[in-house]
């Protein structure tokens, strides 16, 4: 991962990119994409809507929807917010 370092001169402080913005390559995408389509299988089996999992998550809706059409490459933080909403184990979802 790039670590942009600054001059310790400077006020400003170590600048990481954002890591659900990182561009993924084709096996990435389609990895990506198995995984979302399991956190809709789980969703629906629960029960649940989109928003209600992303409240529960503490995340925005807009992020769940993403996440389940495989748009975002999601970091283990967030996988596990989701899985406690949805009320399954991490394991359960791969």
């Amino acid at each position: 991962m790039e670590n942009f370092e600054t001059n310790p001169q400077s006020k400003k402080t170590n600048i990481e990119p954002d890591l659900d913005q990182v561009e993924i390559d084709d096996l990435s995408a389609e990895t990506c994409r198995q995984f979302g389509l399991s956190i809709r299988t789980a969703r629906i089996a629960a029960g649940l809507s989109q928003e209600e999992v992303a409240s529960r998550a503490g995340l925005d809706r807009t992020y769940i929807s993403q996440v389940e059409s495989g748009k975002r490459n999601v970091t283990l933080v967030s996988i596990s917010k989701i899985a406690d909403a949805l009320g399954v184990d991490t394991k359960d979802l791969f």
